[in-house]
Order: C-alpha cells, then sequence, then structure tokens
C-alpha cells in the first residue's frame, strides 16, 4: 500500500491533531479528577500539571511542523512499513 503527498499530509495531521491528544489527553485528564480540594476546586498539583500538558502541546506543534516541512523531499509515493524513505534529523529529531 502506498500514500500521496496528499495523502501522507492528510493521515499525519489526523494522527497527530486527533489520536496523539486522544491518548496523552484522555488518560490526564481521567486521572485529573484526584487531587481536588473539598471545595470544588484544583489542587495545586493539578495546576502544576499544566505545565507538563502546554509542553506536551508546544512539542506536538513542533513535531507536527516538522514533519510537514519534510514531505516535499519525499518521493511522489510512499509505501506504507517499518522503513521510512526518509529519516527526519531536524527540529526535534536532531
Amino acid at each position: 500500500m502506498t500514500l500521496s503527498h496528499t495523502g501522507t499530509r492528510v493521515v499525519s495531521i489526523l494522527v497527530l491533531l486527533f489520536a496523539v491528544p486522544l491518548i496523552q489527553g484522555g488518560i490526564p485528564a481521567l486521572l485529573s479528577r484526584w487531587g481536588w480540594t473539598s471545595s470544588g476546586s484544583p489542587g495545586i498539583v493539578n495546576f502544576s500539571g499544566l505545565l507538563l500538558v502546554a509542553s506536551a502541546l508546544a512539542l506536538l506543534a513542533w513535531i507536527l511542523t516538522t514533519t510537514l516541512r519534510q514531505l516535499p523531499f519525499l518521493p511522489p509515493r510512499v509505501a506504507l512499513g517499518l522503513r521510512p524513505p526518509k529519516l527526519v534529523q531536524t527540529g526535534p529529531y536532531a
């Protein structure tokens, strides 16, 4: 099975904008219910977790930008498999 440049772009965007945040955001959202104060407001641990969430979102944006910048250097059709046609060595992968 192969994907075109457009297909690769669409799959990359869908995975990085929907699948990854669903997994990386869904699990912490479930765990965040613990640590609330008796008055119903988030505790200090939950507020400190926002720093981790913000840094993870920034890293995901950096990964998406780096990946999309490398698409013009790929062949017209990309075969799906375990060996990438081009190894990204810039951005967060450097």
